[in-house]
């Protein structure tokens, strides 16, 4: 990609693709100076990602930026060896309308490189891994290849780190898609059975809209397509469990997190999985990732017990929830995730719990402190009171930060 004509631009900045006596690029995407030497060490270990036949104006994507693809687009290089996640949406003709998000998650190595094809028919980034007898061709063209590729944007990748730091192979292994892709609009099949009523209510007790949505094809996501995530339990309580004991139970879900728990290797990995679905949702735009990242937010919050048993999973786990607050859009964030006070909600009763639990650690705490203050901070929400509808906002609000102890 030469400097004389842009072939990756963002909607915000344009990467800069300035060549030094190296042939690297000697800033950022934000413009940020870039220092020779850490340009240098991506450019001979960094990996790259080659995107072929992609049309004009495509929305192509790596971790936190996105840009939409010029003529000469041929990927992206300089990527740092690690995790990465990387999207596409194709667009329309005219330039207006773009596609649902796809998206798939890789390891990269150093000085690897992924090679990925545009397949004009489904309009989608084919899922097929492209022959190696390709892929060592154009490795060994990379010095007229590399004038196409855009660099990797440096500056975000602190900020990708911190969102995604617990995910392992194995928890790709374990919770990604059979068919590997990530879909913001999954793909549905026909239920073979029509007949039976997707609603409980009798049909004679619902009203016209409620007949019509149980009029509709009765479908579910196809098992390619489905991100397969813990099951969380619907019952509150063990079974045979006495009525106190389901009172307990139904005010603390220590009992639910503990079955949750069993499951994992280690307690660790329950976060590793709400970090996922967390970028799931961020990045990939998948709203039953947000769906089940709020479930699991909302369990871990609401287990008192648990507080006691786990330490080091909620030190960490408040962490990991000051990085996702802290790295998105507030707009963004307040517009979905505050619907109906699920986070003011959650919060609250988390510090509230921390609080009172007078067997919890002092640094876990003085953590939850240090958060709550951040979060009221950031939404204008007090937490020192109890409230039966909206949180209040909070006036002239001191801007305070927790650190990653």
């Amino acid at each position: 990609m030469a400097s004389s004509s842009s072939s990756l631009a963002s909607s915000s900045s344009q990467i800069s693709t300035r060549a030094l006596p190296s042939c690297l690029p000697s800033t950022s995407s934000s413009g940020q100076e870039m220092s020779p030497d850490l340009a240098l060490r991506l450019f001979k270990e960094g990996a790259s990602f080659v995107f072929l036949n992609v049309p004009v104006g495509t929305e192509i994507g790596i971790d936190l930026q996105n840009w939409n693809t010029g003529e000469k687009f041929r990927g992206i290089k300089m990527i740092p060896p690690g995790l990465h996640f990387l999207y596409f949406s194709s667009v329309s003709k005219d330039l207006q309308n773009m596609s649902p998000r796809s998206g798939f998650f890789h390891f990269f190595l150093k000085q690897e490189m992924v090679v990925r094809k545009y397949d004009p028919i489904m309009e989608v980034l084919s899922n097929d891994v492209c022959p190696e007898n390709e892929v060592e061709a154009l490795k060994s063209n990379m010095e007229e290849l590399d004038r196409f590729l855009g660099a990797y944007p440096y500056d975000m990748w602190r900020k990708w780190i911190s969102l995604t730091s617990r995910i392992t192979p194995s928890i790709l292994e374990k919770l990604n898609p059979p068919g590997g892709m990530i879909l913001s609009a999954p793909e549905l099949t026909l239920d073979a059975d029509q007949t039976t009523s997707k609603s409980s209510k009798p049909r004679a007790k619902m009203s016209k809209l409620e007949q019509a949505e149980d009029d509709m094809p009765k479908m579910t996501e196809t098992f390619e397509s489905k991100i397969r995530y813990s099951w969380i339990p619907t019952e509150n309580y063990p079974a045979g469990s006495t009525p106190a004991q389901i009172t307990k139970c139904q005010m603390d879900t220590t009992w639910k997190l503990d079955h949750i728990l069993e499951a994992y290797e280690k307690q660790e990995d329950l976060l590793a999985e709400l970090q996922y679905a967390f970028v799931n949702f961020l990045v990939g735009q998948s709203y039953s990732s947000f769906e089940h990242w709020k479930r699991l937010v909302q369990l871990v919050c609401q287990s008192d017990e648990a507080i006691v048993k786990y330490p080091k999973l909620y030190t960490e786990f408040v962490s990991d929830l000051y990085f996702q607050i802290g790295e998105v859009p507030q707009d963004f964030f307040v517009d979905i995730v505050t619907c109906n006070n699920f986070l003011f909600s959650c919060l609250q009763t988390l510090i509230q719990n921390v609080k009172d639990q007078g067997n919890a650690e002092m640094k876990l705490k003085n953590k939850v402190a240090r958060f709550a203050s951040f979060v009221s901070s950031k939404f204008g929400w007090d937490f020192e009171e109890l409230y039966d509808d909206a949180p209040t906002v909070v006036d002239d609000a001191e801007v305070v930060t927790i650190d990653n102890e």
